[in-house]
């Protein structure tokens, strides 16, 4: 099965008031750094207003959640997963129209 991507947003749970040891916070780190260099995740950022924004290849929404629910900080996120295409290759198809 070919891989797509997703960009996916995760903030912290509102109302949340866990605070998430440091431990916990390298495991996250390690974790990324390893999808990252396996090639399942294309870029890494955290927003200024706080929470992160990933993109990840996978081959399906249901494998990427299942992933995601390994994550150290899946417990206290809000987690918003989208699919996304290369705009340039949509724009250039009969889909694009």
């Amino acid at each position: 099965m070919a891989s797509r991507s997703f960009l996916v947003i995760s903030k912290p749970r509102k109302g949340s008031r866990v605070k998430v040891p440091v431990e916990k916070l390298r495991k996250a780190a390690e974790s990324l750094r390893k999808a990252l260099d396996a090639g399942y995740l294309e870029a890494a950022y955290a927003m200024v207003s706080g929470g992160s924004v990933y993109l990840f290849r996978a081959p399906s929404r249901d494998a990427l959640e299942r992933q995601l629910q390994r994550h150290p900080l899946g417990q206290v996120s809000d987690v918003t997963i989208t699919e996304v295409v290369d705009s340039m290759e949509h724009l250039s198809t009969d889909e694009g129209e």
